[in-house]
């Protein structure tokens, strides 16, 4: 098709932030009705599925988002010429993804770090589609009113399951009480916005939405996040300033009122620690989070390694039955996890792309009296970043999905004059090569990733079902589609080394120990793959006896514990292999640090006492015995079924007293 040069253009968009011009035409093009009905069915379809962190939640999400920009782009090359252009905040975008993308070649685990990457481009896909295919005005007040439908159809299914299922309200499609009250903050900020500045809504529709506040008010209250309380503050003052002085200055004596007099509102969000001890550790978990960054202030931990560096930095919790029960595996603070992955540059150029985004939306704004999806967006915003400083709620695919549209319906659109022009001499040619690129990125992004996690839990079933040949080939089929995920050659490992318990052999022994070394390559930062090979090793030592096998296994143990220097259960392990080859002093100093972080640990206070035993010193022999007899009589172990660690903890039979 020939190109009218006499004819005027306007931007669109060229995935990662670089602006593509097309004809006006593109303002009836077929391609948008089918444009925003996708990016609707995500932002409602994502909350279903557990936050969208499920694997086929992020087979749909991924599939979605890229089928978004095959019908984008395929549209606008069907029209003309690609001229490229940048804003000031496309330059930040692009310095923030390259120096992800230098993260993820310096990661010690590469597939986590990919996945983060991963979701990151989904989010920014779809930032970008709302930014540039739904940028005319027409378009924001449907995405707000996408937002604010997708939102009372969990606040309707948390209500029901409440009422008639008897679950728990914060148990709709999200994981965490805290994601779920965030939603719900970002329908009460739009929908407050609606009433008080929606000049031309009907009564009717506004006496509608004023209900529809109370009830998201009351739901976000009885879910009892103070991140989300806080939200909530942000989220009505936000409005009320935008209407006017005399609004934000009753509403911030209420707002005072509440914080400060003593009411059942506060006593009910705010003081909970009595029911959950470990919700006012936050203090504790930025201590550990910022002795992170402190000790890799330049490029960071990497991407999605967090969870992996956790056991290093762990704090105890004293008064509990488990001091190191706990681990909080994110930063419980969204900009500061971003600092400790990415490093003190990953920050600044965080920073820059927020402070940018909320500039430019108060900008706006300001401009005049503003339409209530834009307040409502940039209020919105402010919420979710108040909620970030304490919770870790960008961590949602749900919420993070939400948080590219409202970002996209507030920043300005690309303006200014082209930089270069890029012809297409070949449409189908174009097509093509642009058909071939999403096929790569669809196998290598979302199908491996999917079929992986797709077999890998029909492995874990075949596993809980003893079918040890099932679980063997399920795994080899998961390995098959993603060679670089750990976890699969460690499941693959245990497999091995359970069939080794019943019989040694030297065949089972060398497919056990280059499964646990590939996963040990692959993530040499988890705990579990030294334990898991030194076991091995421990197991070959039964019937080798050789001098090599035992340090092989020596090492591993060390190895796990410096990666996790506060969980008790590898000096144990540890300890009893020393006693194994009589080494019972090296036994007895590991096992007294074992008890000393954990004093409540019975199977180390009963091994101690046989070492002690062993040396000749009876009487502290039993005086450790005693110690675990008490904790036996104490505790009782059914009662922390729920906890993995306390059970081990608190296990009362494996040592022979």
């Amino acid at each position: 098709m020939e190109r009218d040069p006499t004819q005027t253009w306007e931007p669109g968009v060229w995935p990662i932030s670089s602006a593509l011009w097309t004809q006006k035409g593109l303002a009836t093009s077929s391609s948008e009705p089918i444009l925003l009905f996708i990016l609707s069915f995500l932002l409602i379809f994502i909350p279903f599925y557990r936050e969208g962190t499920q694997p086929i939640s992020l087979f749909v999400t991924r599939t979605s988002v890229l089928l978004l920009l095959t019908v984008w782009v395929l549209a606008q090359i069907r029209r003309g010429s690609l001229i490229l252009s940048r804003s000031r905040l496309d330059t930040w975008i692009i310095l923030f993804i390259c120096w992800a993308w230098a993260s993820l070649f310096l990661s010690e685990y590469k597939y986590a770090s990919f996945l983060e990457i991963a979701d990151f481009f989904t989010y920014l896909m779809v930032f970008d589609a709302s930014r540039f295919v739904f940028n005319r005005e027409r378009y924001k007040p449907a995405l707000g009113w996408v937002l604010i439908a997708g939102i009372n159809l969990q606040l309707a299914l948390s209500i029901y399951g409440y009422f008639y299922d008897r679950a728990p309200v914060s148990r709709t499609g999200f994981l965490s009480p805290n994601n779920f009250a965030c939603f719900l903050v970002i329908g009460f900020t739009l929908l407050l916005s609606l009433v008080l500045l929606g000049p031309k809504t009907p009564f009717f529709v506004k006496l509608i939405c004023s209900l529809n506040i109370l009830v998201l008010g009351f739901m976000i209250i009885t879910l009892r996040s103070r991140g989300a309380f806080l939200g909530l503050v942000v989220g009505t003052l936000g409005p009320m300033w935008v209407k006017g002085k005399k609004w934000i200055f009753v509403t911030s004596l209420i707002v005072l009122g509440i914080l400060v007099i003593p009411n059942f509102i506060t006593q009910y969000v705010f003081w909970s620690k009595a029911a959950d001890p470990y919700a006012y550790e936050r203090i504790n978990i930025w201590k550990a989070s910022l002795k992170m960054l402190r000790d890799h202030p330049i490029w960071g931990i990497g991407l999605g390694m967090y969870r992996n560096y956790a056991d290093q930095y762990n704090f105890p919790v004293e008064g509990q039955v488990g001091r190191y029960g706990k681990v909080a595996w994110s930063a419980h603070n969204d900009v500061l996890q971003v600092g400790v992955e990415l490093g003190v540059m990953g920050l600044v150029l965080l920073g820059g792309i927020a402070v940018l985004i909320l500039y430019q939306g108060v900008k706006k704004a300001s401009k005049g009296p503003p339409s209530w999806y834009l307040a409502g967006s940039v209020c919105a915003l402010g919420a979710i970043l108040v909620q970030s400083l304490v919770n870790e709620v960008l961590h949602s695919p749900a919420i993070a999905m939400a948080t590219a549209t409202l970002a996209a319906m507030v920043v300005d659109n690309p303006t200014g004059k082209a930089s270069k022009s890029i012809p297409v001499f070949s449409l189908r040619l174009c097509r093509i090569g642009f058909l071939l690129l999403v096929c790569c990125v669809f196998l290598f992004m979302v199908g491996f990733p999917f079929l992986g996690d797709l077999y890998y839990t029909q492995a874990e079933k075949f596993m809980s079902a003893n079918q040890p040949a099932q679980t063997l080939e399920a795994l080899k089929k998961a390995i098959r589609y993603v060679p670089i995920r750990a976890d699969y050659y460690n499941s693959l490992g245990e497999i091995y080394l359970q069939a080794l318990e019943i019989q040694f052999d030297d065949e089972l022994f060398r497919s056990a120990e280059g499964a646990f070394s590939k996963a040990i390559r692959l993530n040499p930062r988890e705990m579990m793959f030294h334990m898991n090979r030194a076991a091995l090793y421990r197991q070959a030592f039964a019937s080798m006896k050789t001098e090599q096998v035992a340090r092989i296994a020596v090492e591993e143990y060390q190895k796990a514990i410096e990666l996790a220097p506060f969980i008790p259960f590898p000096r144990f392990d540890l300890a009893f292999f020393y006693t194994e080859m009589g080494r019972y002093q090296e036994a007895r100093k590991l096992l007294e640090e074992a008890v000393d972080l954990e004093p409540n640990f019975i199977w180390g206070h009963y091994l101690l006492g046989q070492v002690l035993f062993s040396l000749g010193q009876e009487e502290a022999s039993r005086k450790e015995v005693e110690k675990g007899l008490n904790l036996e009589s104490k505790y009782d172990v059914n009662q922390y079924s729920y906890s993995p660690y306390l059970r081990n903890l608190l296990r009362p039979w494996a040592v022979d007293r």
